[in-house]
């Protein structure tokens, strides 16, 4: 084996640890947040809220793999000025999944069976902020092409958004074997499930068509999403924002949870 080819399998195999340590990582859910478990047809969601209810609320879309808990420090560094809430995706953390997941339209299902859950909680049907890290990002993007009247803007973190930058790995083909798949834990395959086809679903959204603003964060040093998604985000979406971590790498929603809300607000709480 190559130098090259050790390196490279060393990096895999330590983000693979560090993906799975944070997938597998369940806070104690205690005051500030809340639990709640909404049924869908899709499947149970859970999902945490914290913040006053009477405050704009920004709904966080994880990515893959991932948890609600990937946003729990950011979640608190925006509950004084947002109601904040997040949920384990379908296939993930503490939520169960009915039939095929594994599509973009079936998260944008969800995400929108959360929106109509906090409407309920508020007792208004105003539009709301999302937050999508990872795959989480084009799951948002997504629900703001289709609904943009119910969305103020897009906060996208680490986003996975252009389709060029979607090569498949020798690991993704590697678990769709059977015997893989037997060896690895459930979230990761069903992680690996959902990758397969984005390239192709990335494919067809239209950036160019959002009509609401945008504001793009993304680590220099990301070696899991690389920063070209950023530059392609800043080519593509009309009205966007787009600042380059230089230290940072894919995991800034909790990395530098407090300069990604003062940014945040800075960009959409204009005067």
């Amino acid at each position: 084996m190559t130098f090259l080819k050790r390196t490279t399998l060393l990096i895999f195999l330590l983000l693979a640890g560090l993906i799975v340590f944070i997938s597998l990582y369940e806070p104690v859910i205690e005051a500030p947040f809340r639990e709640y478990f909404h049924h869908t047809p899709e499947g149970r969601v859970r999902i945490i809220t914290t913040g006053d209810l009477s405050k704009p609320p920004i709904i966080f879309v994880h990515g893959s793999p991932g948890s609600w808990s990937n946003f729990e420090k950011l979640m608190s560094e925006m509950a004084l000025d947002f109601y904040c809430v997040s949920y384990d995706r379908l296939g993930f953390g503490k939520s169960e999944k009915q039939g095929d997941f594994h599509a973009l339209s079936v998260h944008v299902k969800t995400l929108k069976h959360v929106i109509d859950f906090v409407s309920k909680q508020k007792d208004e049907k105003k539009p709301v902020f999302i937050a999508g890290h990872s795959y989480g990002a084009p799951v948002a993007i997504q629900f703001g092409l289709e609904q943009s009247e119910k969305c103020q803007g897009l906060l996208l973190l680490g986003a996975a958004i252009d389709p060029s930058q979607e090569d498949l790995q020798w690991y993704n083909h590697l678990l769709t074997k059977p015997i893989a798949r037997i060896l690895v834990p459930k979230f990761i395959e069903n992680s690996n499930d959902e990758l397969i086809p984005l390239e192709h679903e990335l494919k067809k959204q239209d950036l160019r068509a959002l009509k609401i603003p945008c504001l793009v964060m993304h680590g220099q040093k990301d070696r899991l999403v690389p920063v070209q998604n950023a530059h392609y985000a800043s080519e593509m979406i009309p009205e966007v924002k787009v600042r380059i971590l230089a230290d940072q790498g894919h995991f800034i929603p909790w990395s530098i949870p407090s300069e990604v809300a003062e940014e945040f607000k800075a960009f959409f709480l204009k005067p």
